[in-house]
């Protein structure tokens, strides 16, 4: 007796969870394929934003590109994997920053500064971190958390990624940047 399609995957329950699978996979797919981040060699938009330690001094990217390549990490303390990443960081900074390259987290906790300050104390992340706004969040669109922009020392995008990366993937998008 010939065994149909149906009877394979268990009826009509098995034809709704493979569907369910088949729409999640291409949704995965398409997402990975689109990217909303600015592309590679656009050149990155300066700004100035206050230090999330002393709210009265403020920090201009252009300024921080002058001494070498930035990985600029747009993060939130409601985020896991922000929150993940900026411990990842925080203890992988020196193998990472150095004279050439310099670590720059923007903090997305609009009016909860206080919280990413407590965040960032109690993980050891000593690299310069600022009060985000949601002006420079747009100009470098963001719309997932964390995102990941490696500038070159020229200002220019070198790399854009979303999500928890493993600091190892951040030391080869450097060294792929020359940086």
């Amino acid at each position: 007796m010939k065994s149909t399609f149906r009877q394979k995957i268990g009826g009509p329950p098995g034809i709704v969870i493979a569907f369910l699978i088949a729409i999640n996979l291409t949704w995965i797919l398409a997402s990975r394929l689109k990217s909303d981040l600015l592309p590679q060699g656009t050149i990155a938009s300066d700004f100035e934003l206050s230090l999330l330690e002393r709210p009265d001094t403020t920090v201009r990217l252009s300024r921080m590109l002058e001494r070498g390549a930035v990985v600029l990490v747009f993060w939130a303390t409601w985020c896991d994997a922000c929150r993940r990443e900026m411990v990842a960081l925080a203890g992988h900074a020196a193998g990472i920053a150095g004279d050439k390259v310099q670590l720059l987290g923007v903090n997305l906790d609009y009016g909860e500064e206080e919280s990413a300050r407590f965040f960032l104390k109690r993980v050891g992340a000593t690299f310069t971190n600022l009060a985000g706004s949601p002006e420079v969040a747009e100009i470098y669109r963001v719309s997932t958390l964390p995102t990941i922009y490696v500038i070159g020392g020229d200002g220019k995008i070198c790399s854009a990624k979303t999500g928890f990366l493993r600091t190892e993937k951040i030391v080869s998008l450097l060294r792929r940047c020359g940086a």
